[in-house]
């Protein structure tokens, strides 16, 4: 089992964060795992990718006034921002036994803002 991490700026640009090489990289990381997945399935390797979007972390609440943070989470259909656990449950289930038919899939965790914008 590969499993990859992404960015939902790996699908969609954003004219604030001025990341042209992020994304290109993340954009990059999605297509080699589902290349991954094509080329290691009769082997019996799986191969997924995880693309988080904003993720409050001790680094990002640092970077982020309080206004702005407020700000970030009201934009998510789900009412805030990710928290790492988030992420982390979504990678158990990929490489457990129960995603033993899951292959070339990029998992967008996001709190639902990439279905708005």
């Amino acid at each position: 089992m590969i499993l990859t991490t992404a960015s939902v700026s790996g699908h969609r640009g954003n004219p604030h964060l001025g990341a042209t090489a992020h994304a290109a990289a993340k954009g990059g990381v999605i297509a080699m795992s589902r290349q991954f997945a094509a080329e290691g399935a009769s082997l019996g390797i799986r191969s997924n990718t995880i693309s988080p979007g904003a993720v409050i972390t001790p680094g990002l609440i640092a970077a982020l006034t309080p206004e702005y943070r407020q700000q970030m989470e009201d934009l998510h259909p789900i009412g805030r921002a990710g928290r790492p656990e988030d992420i982390a449950y979504c990678a158990l289930y990929l490489v457990s036994d129960e995603a033993s038919w899951v292959t070339g899939a990029d998992f967008v965790l996001d709190g639902g803002l990439s279905s708005i914008t």
